[in-house]
C-alpha cells in the first residue's frame, strides 16, 4: 500500500479469455470443501464441508462436458503422477469419477491449481434428495498430508448467441437465524461495490449461491437472498428452494 495503512484482501481470481472454439465456456461453480490432514492410502475422506451436496446442470442448459479443478498441496517427498486422488461419490457409496493430481513435493506449502479430465454431464447426477446427492472424497498414494483449499466444476457446451464473459465472487458469510419478516446482512464487511463495466461485453446477469437450510417443509422460495443499495433501495430478489437437510446437504 502506498499509504502503509491497513488492508483486507477477500479473494483474488484469474479470468481467462481466448478465441472461440466448437465448445464455448459454459459458466463454473465452486463446491464448498475444506481438508488438512491426512489422507489415507487405502481409503477416503470426505472433503466437502456439509453431509452432502447437490446441484443441476439444467442451470447451464448448453452445457454438454464438464471437469473439476482443484488448488491443493501435499507432504508427499517422492514424486507420482497420481498421488493426490479424488473422487466424486453418490451418497449411497457409487463412484461416478476419480481424477489423479500430481504431488507436490512441497510439505504442504506450495499450492497447485490443475484440472481433471473432461467428462460428458450424462455421466454425473447429484440431485437435491439424500439418496441423490454427492459426496466429495481425497485419498493419497503414499498416505500423507493433504492440503484441499478449492474444489470447482468447470462447463462447457455448445455455442449460443450469448457466452459465459466471466464470474466474480462476492465474499459473503452467514450461519445463522433468517427472520421471516426481516432482512439480514450476509456479505462480510459494510458494503460493497464492483462495476459491470469491467466486462463491457456483457449484457445479462444472474447471482449463483451454495446453501443449505433447516426447514422442516418444502417451500420453493424458502430462501431469499436480495440485493439493496446502501440507502434501503432494493434492487433485485431472488428465490431458492428450501433443502430440507438440517442444514447438512449443500
Amino acid at each position: 500500500h502506498s499509504l502503509g495503512v491497513n488492508m483486507l484482501v477477500e479473494s483474488y481470481d484469474f479470468e481467462l479469455r481466448g478465441y472461440q472454439t466448437v465448445n464455448d465456456y459454459q459458466g463454473r461453480f465452486d463446491v464448498p470443501v475444506a481438508f488438512d490432514g491426512v489422507a489415507p492410502a487405502d481409503s477416503w475422506v470426505k472433503i466437502n464441508t456439509k453431509t452432502s451436496l447437490g446441484f443441476a446442470f439444467d442451470d447451464y442448459p448448453d452445457t454438454v462436458e464438464f471437469r473439476t479443478c482443484v488448488a491443493y498441496s501435499d507432504s508427499a517427498s517422492a514424486s507420482a503422477d497420481d498421488g493426490v486422488r479424488i473422487r466424486v461419490r453418490q451418497y449411497d457409496g457409487q463412484e461416478f469419477f476419480q481424477d489423479g493430481f500430481p504431488t507436490t513435493w512441497s510439505n504442504s506449502g506450495l499450492i497447485h491449481h490443475r484440472c481433471g479430465a473432461w467428462r460428458p454431464v450424462s455421466s454425473l447426477s447429484c440431485g437435491y434428495s439424500w439418496g441423490g446427492s454427492c459426496i466429495v472424497e481425497v485419498q493419497h498414494s503414499l498416505g500423507v498430508n493433504v492440503l484441499v483449499e478449492s474444489y470447482d466444476f468447470e462447463l462447457r457446451g455448445y455455442p449460443s448467441v450469448t457466452t459465459c464473459d466471466g464470474r466474480f465472487d462476492i465474499p459473503v458469510a452467514f450461519d445463522g437465524v433468517a427472520p421471516a419478516d426481516s432482512w439480514v446482512k450476509i456479505n462480510t464487511k459494510t458494503s460493497l461495490g464492483f462495476a459491470i463495466d469491467d466486462y463491457p461485453d456483457a449484457v445479462e446477469f444472474r447471482t449463483c449461491v451454495a446453501y443449505s437450510d433447516s426447514a422442516s417443509a418444502s417451500a420453493d422460495d424458502g430462501v431469499r437472498i436480495r440485493v439493496r443499495q446502501y440507502d434501503g433501495q432494493q434492487l433485485f430478489q431472488d428465490n431458492f428452494p428450501t433443502t430440507w437437510s438440517n442444514s447438512g446437504l449443500i
